[in-house]
């Protein structure tokens, strides 16, 4: 399953938003980090926020947001790895709730199936 969402190349439009290809460009379709949503601590993640350097903090700030009727998804593209912004590296900024279940694709440079989901969802289309 892919997405509705569909970039072009510019031509001889005036008006384009430019995009350079990073996670930076999910939060403008209006998806958010997986750990910053706010019923992430109750079953899902443990922030460790005294191995996480102060100015990245609010980096780990529970947002108001809507996961669209969508499960946790672990493997988001926008989950921070387990020691992203660590002042420790060999200890985990994050760890799961869930037996068996490992924190974030910090490698990835892909979607999950569920931050596909929620973009059609969320555009009310289907890829």
């Amino acid at each position: 399953m892919g997405t509705c969402i569909r970039f072009k190349s510019r031509t001889i439009e005036r008006d384009y938003i430019e995009y350079v290809t990073t996670r930076g460009v999910i939060p403008s379709l209006d998806a958010w980090r997986s750990h910053g949503m706010p019923f992430r601590s109750r079953q899902y993640i443990k922030v460790n926020l005294d191995n996480i350097q102060p100015e990245y903090r609010f980096a780990y700030d529970k947002l108001n947001t809507n996961n669209l009727k969508t499960p946790y998804d672990y493997k988001s593209i926008m989950h921070y790895g387990s020691t992203f912004f660590a002042i420790d590296v060999k200890k985990p900024t994050m760890v799961s709730l869930t037996p068996g279940v490992t924190i974030g694709r910090s490698d990835s440079s892909r979607m999950s199936p569920i931050d596909k989901q929620r973009i059609n969802l969320l555009y009310q289309c289907t890829g």
